[in-house]
C-alpha cells in the first residue's frame, strides 16, 4: 500500500474534518489503520498512523 500511496499521493481520501481538509490532509486506510499525511509537491509528509477504532479528528488536532 505504501508504494501505491508513493505512486499515486492524491488516490487517498480526504478526511470528514473540514478543518484538516483545509490544512492538505489526506488519508489512506491501510489494513485497521489510517495514515494521514500530506503532500507537498513530490514529498509526502507523513504525518500521523492511528488505528481506525479511534477519533482521530481529536489526536491530530491537539
Amino acid at each position: 500500500m505504501l508504494e501505491r500511496l508513493e505512486r499515486f499521493p492524491f488516490h487517498g481520501k480526504l478526511p470528514n474534518d473540514e478543518t484538516l481538509r483545509l490544512d492538505g490532509y489526506r488519508m489512506a486506510v491501510i489494513d485497521k489503520y489510517l495514515v494521514f499525511y500530506i503532500v507537498k509537491k513530490r514529498i509526502i509528509e507523513i504525518h500521523r498512523i492511528i488505528h481506525g477504532a479511534r477519533d482521530y479528528s481529536r489526536l491530530l488536532m491537539g
